[in-house]
């Protein structure tokens, strides 16, 4: 009888995480980390930011707004999406528990993806996606927004406006579609996908 082996995929069901470059920009999936959905009570939310900031070495970021804080030599990232709600990016196996005690989290990584879009065309891939105004006057690093991006909800950072870099996390059941009109937007901005470098 032959023995079962089982293989890891990413998200798009590859055994590689996604990188992808164009002329002036790229797509890569952020692997490897785990996606917490946190929700602070109603008149709690001091109090979890301050355990946040303690255990996730950032505290709970203002509507509008990204934080990121360092755990064990190791960035978190902590974005707002939506009331009294924070979407967390990290590399902790398990949520600290005197967190998980004050708020609820759910762990998401399953269910979201995230991707890092960067390089000096990235604002006009952004434009064809989106009706979001990314110029760096308006949108900010360590501004966030949860905007549709072709009828899908996603939830869009700037980490450094200047370089082009933002993170896009979206649902996994449509990070196929998403990733495809990523691609087309691409395209139509930057011409031919590059060849990877050996």
């Amino acid at each position: 009888m032959s023995e079962l082996m089982l293989k890891p995929k990413y998200a798009l069901n590859t055994d590689a995480a996604l990188s992808e470059h164009w002329n002036g920009f790229s797509i890569k999936e952020i692997a490897d980390r785990r996606f917490w959905w946190l929700a602070a009570p109603q008149g709690a939310e001091a109090t979890v930011s301050k355990l946040a900031e303690k255990h996730l070495g950032a505290a709970l970021p203002d509507p509008g707004h990204s934080n990121a804080g360092v755990v064990k030599g190791k960035e978190v990232q902590i974005d707002w999406a939506g009331r009294g709600q924070w979407l967390v990016s990290t590399w902790l196996a398990s949520v600290p528990k005197p967190l998980a005690e004050k708020a609820m989290v759910t762990d998401q990584s399953d269910g979201w993806v995230g991707i890092v879009l960067r390089g000096d065309k990235t604002r006009l891939v952004l434009e064809k996606l989106c009706g979001l105004d990314t110029h760096p006057q308006v949108f900010k690093p360590g501004h966030c927004a949860r905007v549709p991006i072709e009828t899908m909800i996603a939830l869009i950072a700037c980490d450094d406006a200047e370089a082009g870099v933002y993170r896009l996390m979206f649902q996994r059941s449509s990070a196929r579609s998403f990733v495809d009109h990523l691609r087309h937007a691409a395209y139509s901005t930057c011409g031919e996908k590059q060849a990877e470098a050996d």
